[in-house]
């Protein structure tokens, strides 16, 4: 023990150099876990649940619930349902007159119905599992989207 303690005296140099880095190291890892919790007021996180509706007069009907599960409000521009070649099949746009998207804010949710058109017959095709064949998508005014592919009731 009386050796470590003589060459630590000797090397003041070497363990200067170790305490630096530690000290560089440990800032590093806080200046970073602050700037992760910094951003946590302001995640936007969507739950999409949609089902089918069956066939009527007009093409098919799909009941889309829309639920803004994070902490910051979405701004949302439109909701559209394309297949897996991203040919649209439906779309729901949202203008007022005063503004060109629906807000929904943390914890709310919207429930729309889409009408679909079935030229290409993927909902005759697909009857029982549409679940990675057909898509819903949500877009923000700013241009992000949120994909929900499965989650179709299946039989």
């Amino acid at each position: 023990m009386k050796e470590v303690i003589a060459w630590c005296n000797c090397n003041q140099g070497f363990l200067s150099a170790v305490l630096s880095v530690l000290t560089i190291l440990i800032s590093i890892f806080t200046i970073a876990l602050s700037w992760k919790i910094g951003k946590m007021p302001y995640l936007k996180k969507v739950s999409i649940c949609f089902w089918f509706n069956g066939e009527r007069e007009a093409g098919y009907c799909a009941k889309i619930a829309v639920v803004n599960i994070g902490n910051a409000p979405l701004y949302i521009k439109e909701i559209y349902i394309t297949d897996k070649k991203n040919r649209h099949l439906g779309y729901k746009n949202f203008f007022d007159g005063k503004k060109d998207f629906k807000i929904l804010k943390s914890n709310e949710e919207l429930y729309e119905d889409i009408y679909v058109s079935d030229k290409k017959k993927d909902f005759k095709k697909y009857d029982l599992d549409f679940n990675g064949r057909i898509k819903v998508i949500v877009e923000e005014v700013n241009g992000k989207k949120y994909c929900a592919s499965k989650g179709w009731p299946v039989g």
